[in-house]
């Protein structure tokens, strides 16, 4: 019995160490709300976790069109999407959707706006340099849409909890009435 008892104990740890393993949203480039002032071709999203293969990203403009996207390609805990060319000035949505290594899917969005001086638009590039990066006055919902998902998880992880020390606890209860 005994022998049942950590069995099953060691099973429930191997489980709940699986549970807290969710990959998440880690960072990004551009970042949400930043005001990119340099040509952008490339969006990268890194995740806490590895992401599976076929994963999703959709790039809108202020219209909700649409931007084409000429690859996008999964390497560990990367996800980056290369565009036709570089996206001219205005802001743009991106809603990315994978599976995490885990299995959960994942998504999210994000938000930017390009502000490109007029010269380099047209061609003439220049190095990035840190001042062409800034952050936007305003949060977008992705900080929100990430916080609620991070919510659930917990939420699923807090019932996963009790939902453990109630067997363990009557495995103890029972235990314990044998030996009597």
């Amino acid at each position: 019995m005994k022998k049942r008892i950590l069995f099953l104990l060691f099973s429930f740890m191997l489980i709940t160490t699986q549970v807290f393993a969710h990959s998440g949203l880690k960072s990004s480039s551009p970042k949400n709300g930043e005001v990119v002032t340099h040509p952008i071709q490339e969006i990268t999203i890194q995740f806490s976790g590895n992401i599976e293969r076929g994963s999703k990203i959709e790039i809108k403009n202020e219209q909700g069109d649409s931007v084409p996207v000429r690859s996008i390609d999964t390497e560990g805990k990367v996800l980056k999407a290369t565009l036709d060319k570089p996206l001219p000035n205005g802001s743009y949505k991106v809603r990315w959707m994978n599976i995490g290594e885990d299995g959960h899917p994942l998504r999210g969005n994000l938000s930017f706006q390009v502000k490109v001086p007029q010269g380099e638009q047209a061609g003439e590039r220049r190095a990035p340099s840190k001042e062409d990066t800034q952050p936007a006055p305003e949060q977008s919902n992705t900080d929100h849409q990430n916080e609620e998902q991070q919510q659930e998880n917990s939420a699923f992880m807090i019932g996963f909890i009790i939902i453990g020390i109630l067997i363990i606890g009557s495995l103890i209860f029972l235990f314990q009435k044998m030996k009597k």
